[in-house]
């Protein structure tokens, strides 16, 4: 449901909310919050809530205040919290004390990208599938190593020990206005996965954002401990984020049964998609530790797509909501708003430039041609190729980049000279 301003200040009143989270995202994609009285909400929308930009890191390194203005369209009760004082969340667009958009804003950006589509005439639903680990506290509360069970995928209870920790998360996100469809047990052990209908990308990206609150609040309230860390065990399945996008015309699908075969706009768009995916691999798999996944336990290790090989980074897909490619190369410790908006951008110039598809990989292997495509190895790879990137200059702004590929280049180096990467990356990405 869509509120207004007014609806919200309605919704407050009626439901005895006493706290707003004033919710954003910095750059690398880790939730911030500013707790507001409720009785403040009002001015909030008008005037904006100042903040002190320079305390985020991710943010420019702002010298000046900066402004959250809640988007009432983004209103989400938070069920673990009391029923009594009640809190909900508002997701915020962040802009300068003059009204300018703030360039790092990844809601901004997103917001930009779906104008984009609609001087396409285009229309993206945004589905996805997301993979986490569940692991035990010890005696003094503090999470551990230790996976909750020792299942395997789709296993059953009392093997699956996580079934009812699932079972309260998609009752939680339900209770927050979420639509997933599906949860099991995943590949390994301790692993889980939860499977979201498809949203407009903008909704997507905001409720990919709270549902890693939700499953991490959920476990700690249950005594357990979250994590979607890509590759925790080394010799495990890693937890990826599969991306699930189905384009449309209003009132009519791109995509159909019959994909690829006449179908030359949905074509482009993938096309476009797959040129760019090494530009955009510092922001899909942004530590360190996602490059242990790639090419591991059926995770892509190569740019190439298939009608039916799941082993691929894209595969066209067939749901209960239509037809659409699955982007398998991601992981939850992305920025979902900067990542949707260079999907977006990418595939609407893949049409733009009547990019033609290259030819499946539908088998088990690939030949030389593909080889040499394939994904980078190593988070410092990957922004070395992605500094180069004109393309990336055209979607975000200068200072924006260079922030983030400094921070990227600095984790980079902190684990080649850690005398224990595996120990430095547990350490820097558990917890995120």
């Amino acid at each position: 449901m869509q509120y207004t301003a007014g609806e919200v200040l309605q919704y407050v009143k009626e439901n005895d909310v006493k706290f707003v989270k004033l919710t954003f995202c910095d750059l690398f994609g880790r939730q911030k919050n500013l707790s507001l009285v409720s009785s403040r909400l009002k001015a909030a929308f008008s005037e904006g809530v100042p903040f002190a930009g320079a305390g985020v890191p991710g943010l420019l390194n702002a010298t000046e205040d900066l402004l959250l203005f809640p988007d009432p369209e983004t209103l989400t009760a938070l069920p673990w919290r009391p029923q009594a004082g009640r809190v909900v969340s508002l997701f915020c667009h962040i802009r300068y004390a003059d009204g300018r958009p703030f360039e790092a804003d990844g809601l901004y950006l997103l917001e930009q990208a779906v104008a984009r589509l609609r001087d396409f005439s285009l229309q993206l639903s945004v589905g996805t599938d997301c993979e986490f680990y569940i692991m035990k506290r010890d005696e003094a509360g503090e999470p551990t190593t230790i996976p909750y069970d020792r299942a395997t995928y789709c296993d059953a209870a009392p093997v699956d020990r996580c079934e009812n920790v699932r079972r309260d998360i998609v009752l939680s996100l339900e209770n927050m206005g979420f639509q997933p469809i599906s949860s099991h047990h995943e590949k390994g052990p301790g692993q889980n996965e939860i499977d979201f209908s498809q949203a407009d990308p903008l909704t997507a990206a905001k409720n990919l954002l709270l549902f890693r609150s939700a499953v991490k609040n959920v476990c700690n309230r249950d005594g357990l401990y979250a994590t979607f860390m890509p590759k925790p065990f080394y010799e495990e399945a890693g937890s990826g984020l599969h991306v699930n996008l189905m384009l449309k015309r209003p009132g009519a699908a791109v995509l159909d049964r019959s994909f690829g075969l006449k179908n030359g706009e949905a074509e482009m768009f993938l096309e476009g998609v797959l040129s760019r995916v090494r530009d955009i691999m510092p922001f899909a798999c942004a530590t360190t530790n996602s490059y242990k996944r790639l090419g591991t336990c059926e995770a892509p290790q190569f740019v190439t797509w298939s009608a039916g090989n799941y082993g691929q980074l894209v595969k066209y897909f067939t749901g209960a909501d239509g037809h659409g490619f699955k982007l398998r190369f991601a992981d939850c410790l992305s920025n979902p708003f900067i990542l949707t908006a260079l999907l977006i951008h990418a595939g609407l110039d893949g049409i733009e430039e009547k990019r033609a598809l290259r030819p499946a990989v539908d088998g088990g292997t690939v030949d030389r041609a593909t080889e040499k495509l394939s994904l980078p190895t190593s988070l410092d790879d990957a922004v070395a190729y992605a500094e180069k990137s004109d393309w990336l200059k055209k979607y975000l702004a200068v200072a924006v980049l260079e922030q983030y590929f400094a921070e990227k280049r600095n984790e980079a180096r902190e684990a080649k000279e850690s005398p224990d990467e595996a120990a430095f990356e547990l350490r820097r990405y558990m917890d995120i």
